[in-house]
């Protein structure tokens, strides 16, 4: 094995699971500000947008976060999320 083909397998980076959803019944930048926080205050949260129009959200977030986990973090922080 050459040595650069020994740093191809250790230094691959695998795709960072993301979760697209709809958050309901924000009303305004307080709403928002909320929602993320509670989202961000889970563990391995990379990148958030949530667009406060429409409630459209994305998250990457680690592998050990689940789907279930966002739902409940934003349910918890007083939002309904589809």
């Amino acid at each position: 094995m050459r040595c650069w083909d020994n740093y191809a397998m250790t230094n691959s980076t695998t795709p960072t699971p993301t979760t697209t959803l709809t958050i309901t019944g924000m009303r305004d930048e307080h709403c928002l500000r909320l929602v993320t926080n509670a989202i961000q205050d889970l563990p391995g949260i990379g990148h958030l947008e949530i667009a406060l129009d429409t409630g459209a959200a994305t998250i990457e977030h680690g592998s050990f976060v689940s789907e279930a986990d966002i739902h409940h973090a934003i349910e918890d922080a007083g939002f309904g999320v589809r």
